[in-house]
């Protein structure tokens, strides 16, 4: 609300820019907090991401971590029966067979099993494959196997199979002579599509990435493939630089973000070491797969703070107009409760005001002040004779000739009907009002043309000075009304001074 005596142009004014603040600091608001919003539901995804992409891992891990073991312990099986079959005197080829065709029978994943001496030849496998003589004596697993007196299971690289027409992974156990010599090698083929099967149980989105590397990091299988680019190839080391960083460092388990994945598509990545084999699984999420429902949400928001801005902005505008219309009534108001609407010149409020302000002011300066009260002579005549109107027109051209007449600093007001105050600051005697009186009586008394015809009103003024006549505003007011009325009793269409002798018996 606007305090009592406040400037309307400046209040106008701290409205329009207390509705710019709050509209501009309401959307600034909405804008902080979506961001904020949609920053933690990212946080939210990329989190949420991290651990699916680590559960699968885990999974992955299990899976393959559990056909490797029992291949191990199959393996292990094999070499301590060869080892006793030797013990006995020897190896027991049909019972040997046997055995290994009941295995392969019972695991699906292993294609063969071989047998190989202490020679590198291959001597034994399960019936169902036909055996021709086969060195693998350049094979690293049997080097490996030979030089190495541990009987920890050996897992190759992915090597294109002598016997088969794909690429397959051996895992070989060696077994020993009685006297703790070589022996030779049992070993296991398992085709690579069978780790691809694996793989392909786990869903990692249209565009993420689900990988088998060895401990060299060579390529073992990737879902999707990408036969067409060197990253697709089989035994490629081609990782992005974190991984292969991370690796460096022997870390086996971890969680980053790549944009350089061998794809070109940005994911985050787990990697895993997996228990009981010696390789990496490798999660990649694509960023633009598991931040799909996260841009739903950021369109939706985006969505809500341009609907919002253009509701407020709307509404700001709306509101500016709705101020615009209050000023414009507020001003007719205003210029009503101060201003008279026909002739322009301030009102009785206002005069009263003007008033006061110049007795305050000649107190402070030790002046006089004045004030007039002119009374028109013959208007009623012409209101009756001629009609409202041409007493409006009178009105209006007297109060203009009256304000052209008083001085810059002078204010003339009308009170009500033909009457109007002239409130006279700094006077420096009664003569200066009563000069200024004798110009309104000469300029009131010429003619007014109205509609062709002349038509002439007279004045009769009265005059009180401050501080020799009064000392309070009504008190002026009252004397130079008196003095007013004298006139109109001498004969009109003149002025008067107050003076003790006058009286004011015949107001009305």
């Amino acid at each position: 609300m606007r305090r009592f005596g406040e400037n309307p142009v400046k209040h106008a004014l701290k409205l329009r820019w207390f509705l710019l603040l709050s509209v501009v600091g309401a959307n600034l608001l909405v804008m902080a907090m979506s961001w904020a919003g949609m920053s933690a539901s990212r946080q939210h995804y990329e989190q949420r991401t991290d651990i699916r992409s680590q559960n699968i891992a885990v999974a992955l891990d299990h899976a393959v971590s559990k056909s490797v073991e029992k291949i191990d312990l199959v393996l292990h099986a094999i070499a301590s029966e060869l080892e006793r079959e030797t013990a006995r005197g020897g190896i027991d080829a049909r019972l040997v067979e046997d055995y290994l065709d009941k295995t392969v029978k019972r695991m699906p994943e292993l294609e063969a099993i071989r047998i190989v001496n202490a020679d590198g030849l291959v001597f034994l496998g399960n019936s169902d494959r036909k055996l021709s003589p086969q060195s693998v004596t350049d094979r690293d697993y049997f080097t490996y196997l030979r030089d190495h007196t541990d009987k920890e299971l050996f897992v190759s690289e992915p090597l294109f199979g002598r016997m088969v027409n794909h690429h397959i992974i051996i895992f070989a156990k060696r077994f020993n002579r009685p006297d703790g010599t070589f022996g030779g090698v049992a070993y296991a083929t398992v085709a690579v599509s069978h780790f691809t099967e694996l793989l392909a149980k786990f869903d990692v989105g249209p565009n993420g990435t689900i990988v088998l590397r060895d401990s060299k990091l060579s390529l073992v299988t990737r879902l999707p493939a990408i036969p067409n680019s060197p990253a697709g190839r089989l035994g490629n080391n081609l990782v992005s630089p974190e991984f292969r960083s991370l690796v460096t460092q022997g870390i086996r388990l971890s969680t980053f973000h790549t944009t350089q994945a061998s794809d070109g598509n940005e994911r985050t990545v787990t990697f895993r070491g997996l228990e009981s084999a010696p390789f990496y699984a490798i999660v990649g999420l694509a960023t633009q797969d598991y931040l799909q429902d996260w841009w739903q949400e950021v369109y939706k928001t985006l969505a809500f703070v341009v609907f919002f801005l253009l509701i407020s902005t709307a509404s700001a505008v709306a509101i500016l107009r709705l101020l615009k219309q209050a000023e414009v009534r507020e001003a007719r108001i205003h210029a009503l409760s101060f201003y008279d609407a026909l002739t322009g010149l301030p009102g009785l409020r206002l005069a009263e005001d003007r008033l006061n302000m110049a007795l305050s002011q000649a107190r402070r300066q030790g002046d006089k002040a004045g004030l007039m009260f002119i009374d028109l002579d013959g208007f009623k005549n012409i209101n009756d004779v001629h009609g409202h109107d041409a007493g409006d027109q009178i009105l209006k051209e007297v109060a203009r000739r009256i304000q052209q007449t008083i001085r810059a600093n002078d204010t003339a007001a009308r009170i009500g009907g033909d009457e109007i105050l002239v409130i006279l600051g700094s006077l420096a005697d009664v003569q200066a009002a009563a000069e200024v009186a004798g110009k309104i009586i000469a300029a009131v008394a010429t003619p007014i043309d109205w509609n062709g015809k002349a038509l002439s009103v007279g004045c009769s003024i009265g005059i009180s000075v401050y501080p020799d006549d009064a000392q309070d505003a009504q008190s002026l007011r009252i004397k130079a009304d008196t003095a007013m009325y004298s006139v109109k009793r001498s004969g009109k269409n003149s002025f008067a001074v107050y003076s003790d002798h006058l009286t004011n018996e015949n107001c009305v």
